[in-house]
């Protein structure tokens, strides 16, 4: 009778237990249907938001214009609409973008003057511990100034949830793009008070990389009751991330090819370096406005990399495209910039190179092949049709800025630049034979003379 009554009590003891347990998920349950949250949420998703919110809710208060760059929440609001503040939308009545299963929400600011000290004090007074990434400020980097100072980078913030904001510094450069620093972990350091380790493989940008956007507007929009900013055009900015890695030059190596060789700022020298400035920015409004990718390659590419500069005695400006990234308005395009057709050689399919000039200055654009193990472009005699051919190693695109502007270039440049100009290409050359000078070119057979007239035109 005693033990009956003992398991009678542990049995009554149980369901108590079990009933407070239902209670308790009903109250949370009831909470987050408050909250608007109806559909299963993670407990790190959960935590996010929480994070998110009262990092949202500090930046308002400083007036700290915060917007998103979370590659998951823009890709949802993509897909759906999403209103300003106070309209209604099929966004409210559940956690649609910001509570996915991720401990790391990512964020950016245009310029570090609006992360103020009252700001980062919030933010410790509320339980974030916040780690800072600092470099060299590329703004004031020239071969003159060679050890900028320190700018902020990079942010992490880790919150009681144990998640984490990453908030990305962007500097505007030259009026004309977008700039933010790179993560590395030979970076140095101010304020460890989180810890970058566990998130690391969780950053969506600057991981290794340094990148570069064209200047974006923002919209407030309103998302799980929650008021953010956003890109205006989110796909455009998502389009823009995988082609975003940006190198800068260097600006020592310049700095001691100038100490070796001198700078030519010889009047003529001065006037080509204006005037090929002007071609290569009428260019790229050409292709910009049509779509069409380039990079800086040859000697263009070579006054670059070697002394972050024109070279005086190139005598042209070299684009180099992607013969997939052809389009037949290329040449419309750009003479309505200003810059006139003068040669055409070869085929799309074949070879194929466009000049144009404006004034005493030629743009030549090749136009590059892709084989299993390389890349090539193709070059023509035009008296004999003898045709050549330049064989690369495979390369990606990165950006740069160059004479002040935004352009492209293999990302992998010295071996680009060894393939075309040699082991020495630091050695300044004045005598150039492009059909015999370059250590990449091979003979590459001969035009049929009946197909001359359509391969090779001068206008």
């Amino acid at each position: 009778m005693h033990r009956s009554g003992i398991l009678a009590g542990l049995l009554f003891i149980s369901l108590c237990f079990l009933l407070v347990q239902v209670y308790l998920y009903a109250i949370s349950l009831r909470s987050l249907k408050h909250q608007g949250f109806t559909r299963k949420i993670s407990t790190k998703g959960l935590n996010a938001y929480k994070t998110t919110k009262e990092f949202l809710l500090i930046a308002a208060k400083y007036n700290t214009p915060l917007f998103v760059m979370d590659h998951d929440i823009l890709e949802a609001l993509v897909q759906y609409r999403v209103g300003p503040p106070g309209e209604t939308n099929t966004t409210l009545g559940r956690c649609k973008y910001l509570c996915y299963n991720n401990s790391i929400r990512t964020f950016g600011v245009l310029d570090i003057r609006w992360i103020t000290k009252g700001f980062l004090k919030d933010l410790k007074s509320s339980g974030f511990r916040s780690t800072l990434i600092v470099g060299p400020d590329p703004r004031h980097m020239s071969t003159q100034y060679l050890s900028p100072p320190n700018t902020p980078f990079h942010y992490l913030f880790e919150s009681q949830y144990k998640t984490y904001i990453h908030l990305i510094v962007f500097y505007e450069r030259r009026t004309s793009y977008l700039w933010h620093g790179p993560v590395q972990r030979t970076d140095l350091i101010e304020e460890p008070s989180g810890n970058w380790e566990p998130v690391w493989p969780l950053l969506q940008f600057g991981r290794e990389f340094a990148g570069a956007y064209a200047k974006m507007e923002f919209t407030l929009i309103h998302v799980d009751r929650l008021n953010i900013l956003v890109p205006k055009f989110p796909a455009s900015f998502l389009n823009q991330v995988p082609q975003s890695q940006f190198i800068e030059c260097n600006f020592r190596q310049a700095y001691n090819f100038a100490a070796v060789n001198g700078m030519d700022n010889s009047p003529e020298a001065k006037d080509f370096r204006a005037k090929a400035r002007e071609v290569l920015v009428r260019g790229k409004r050409a292709l910009d406005d049509i779509g069409v990718r380039f990079w800086l390659s040859s000697g263009t590419c070579l006054g670059w990399f070697r002394e972050c500069n024109i070279i005086p005695h190139g005598l042209d400006v070299d684009f180099g495209i992607w013969i997939t990234d052809y389009n037949s308005k290329i040449v419309s395009a750009m003479e309505s910039h200003g810059l006139q057709l003068k040669l055409e050689f070869g085929k799309v399919e074949d070879s194929y190179e466009l000049s144009f000039v404006r004034g005493n200055i030629k743009l030549d654009v090749f136009f590059f092949y892709e084989e299993y193990d390389h890349m090539w472009n193709g070059g023509t005699e035009y008296r004999n049709g003898n045709k050549y051919k330049y064989d690369f190693p495979k390369f990606t695109l990165c950006w740069t800025e160059f004479v002040g502007v935004r352009v492209r270039v293999p990302c992998e440049t010295q071996s680009y630049i060894e393939a075309n100009y040699g082991k020495d290409w630091d050695r300044k050359v004045k005598h150039w034979n492009w059909k015999e000078s370059p250590p990449n070119v091979r003979p590459n057979g001969q035009w049929d003379a009946e197909e001359m007239q359509q391969v090779v035109k001068v206008f």
